[in-house]
């Protein structure tokens, strides 16, 4: 739903039957937002989830981009020109999974990662990306890279989980969220 400043909605604009939305991003103009709908998380081996596109005032959701892999939570470039998100499909192959770049113009995909990788978001500047990276042991850390996927850089190094990173307004600091004390508490960091 689009809601009103007061936090009411006469209607929902958004949505279909048989899925949910996660991932919600505002264009850097703040005229459109893209978002995941599908099937997430443990469900995701029993269902598709694509990436949809909805104008501010909740008009013409479209899908952006669908295909046989499980795909979501984009991040829009700062230039609002690309968007990155996460695919993740069969665990046997390594081009199933991992994250892509889309450009809006003419919705060419490049290939920016090939582990399980999630959770992409941009620096405010659009010099890095910041996403959390499953590790062979199914710990989960942080790490950043350049836009284009390389110099890769792990940020974490924790036994606890850390997930949900985000870039601070002034791209200094990353917070995060991590177990690492018992809870699931949100940490602070160097963002390089």
């Amino acid at each position: 739903s689009v809601l009103n400043p007061d936090g009411r909605s006469d209607r929902r604009r958004v949505g279909q039957e048989g899925g949910s939305t996660r991932g919600s991003r505002w264009s850097p103009d703040r005229e459109r937002n893209d978002f995941g709908f599908g099937t997430f998380f443990g469900g995701r081996g029993f269902g598709p989830a694509r990436l949809h596109m909805v104008n501010a005032d909740g008009t013409q959701d479209r899908p952006v981009l669908a295909g046989k892999f499980n795909v979501g939570f984009p991040t829009w470039s700062p230039d609002g020109k690309v968007l990155v998100y996460r695919t993740w499909g069969d665990e046997t192959d390594r081009e199933a999974r991992g994250l892509r770049e889309i450009n809006l113009a003419d919705q060419s995909v490049r290939v920016l990662t090939r582990e399980w990788d999630n959770f992409p978001f941009y620096s405010p500047s659009g010099d890095r990306i910041v996403f959390t990276r499953r590790m062979p042991d199914a710990d989960f850390e942080v790490f950043t890279m350049k836009p284009d996927g390389s110099e890769l850089k792990n940020l974490t190094r924790h036994p606890a989980q850390d997930n949900y990173a985000t870039f601070a307004p002034d791209g200094k600091r990353l917070a995060f969220l991590s177990g690492r004390d018992g809870g699931c508490d949100i940490y602070v960091i160097p963002s390089e």
